[in-house]
């Protein structure tokens, strides 16, 4: 028996009303049953500086205006990721994660950033913090998880 697809999109929109409502800007639930394990990371869909939506619309507004070298990659890369993240609720497995981490990286750098991705160093500093929850989580839980 699997996590419940269905229950796991009711956690995750009572979490995104939190976000909706300025809250807070990201919350990160975590639900381990029978082995499988279920992260779901939310947060403002930021890149670059805003909403990617909005990023799609500078950018089109900056090629009909000044139409600069590197829009055409600039506007690809933030498709890309958009169709990379896809809709919640969603499983965070590595393979989804390295995928989200490779066009966000592509995205800045088509955006002209060439220093280090401050995705990639977020994604490193997490994965310590989401192993030890999943860690605490098996260990201490008081009644068998199933």
């Amino acid at each position: 028996m699997s996590l419940s697809k269905a229950r796991l999109g009711r956690i995750h929109d009572v979490m995104a009303g939190y976000i909706e409502r300025g809250e807070v800007p990201g919350i990160v639930t975590l639900v381990s049953r029978r082995g499988e394990v279920h992260v779901d990371a939310i947060r403002t869909k930021v890149a670059a500086g805003g909403d990617l939506d909005d990023l799609r619309s500078q950018l089109v507004a900056l090629r009909v205006t000044e139409n600069p070298p590197g829009i055409d990659e600039a506007e690809t890369a933030v498709a890309v990721l958009q169709d990379t993240i896809g809709a919640p609720p969603r499983v965070a497995s590595p393979e989804h994660l390295d995928a989200v981490g490779a066009a966000t990286r592509n995205l800045e750098r088509a955006l002209g950033d060439t220093s280090a991705s401050p995705f990639a160093e977020a994604m490193k500093r997490s994965t310590v913090a989401v192993d030890a929850l999943t860690q605490e989580v098996e260990t201490a839980y008081k009644v068998p998880l199933e």
